[in-house]
């Protein structure tokens, strides 16, 4: 809770908290703390600084799984480049880190894993995903 960091300005120097709030919990049987990190401090944290846009992290607390984190993530990094992204499913596969042996239907990636996720992200962040499905003769790409 006293961690602090000294961030180096043109002018000077700032000293900020690092750790908003810290919190002790037991979720079925398994403890764990649960750390909040100070809002001001994301920008120097991720190392985006100056003209880049980083995501308020009110919008992030209702992200309760690690592909909610990293699909918006992912989503985000598009919204200040003026382009729209692709991506194929095996990139899609290794950026959620999941398994082939997992979702090998990609009607089931979608529907209990992709749907849900951009669905929250659309309900409850600034940014708004749209998603289609590019297709190579009868399979989905």
């Amino acid at each position: 809770m006293r961690a602090f960091v000294k961030i180096k300005q043109k002018d000077g120097w700032i000293k900020r908290n690092l750790v908003h709030s810290c919190q002790f919990k037991r979720n079925g049987g398994y403890p764990y703390v649960d750390i909040r990190l100070d809002d001001e401090m994301l920008p120097y944290l991720i190392g985006m600084t100056g003209c880049f846009s980083t995501p308020r992290l009110d919008n992030l607390r209702f992200f309760k799984k690690d592909h909610h984190f990293k699909l918006h993530a992912f989503f985000y990094s598009y919204l200040y480049r003026g382009s729209t992204g692709e991506i194929s499913l095996e990139q899609l596969r290794e950026l959620l880190d999941i398994k082939k042996s997992h979702y090998q239907l990609v009607g089931h990636l979608k529907s209990r894993l992709l749907d849900p996720t951009i669905r929250l992200i659309n309900e409850v962040t600034d940014i708004h995903v749209l998603t289609s499905n590019v297709k190579h003769g009868r399979r989905i790409v």
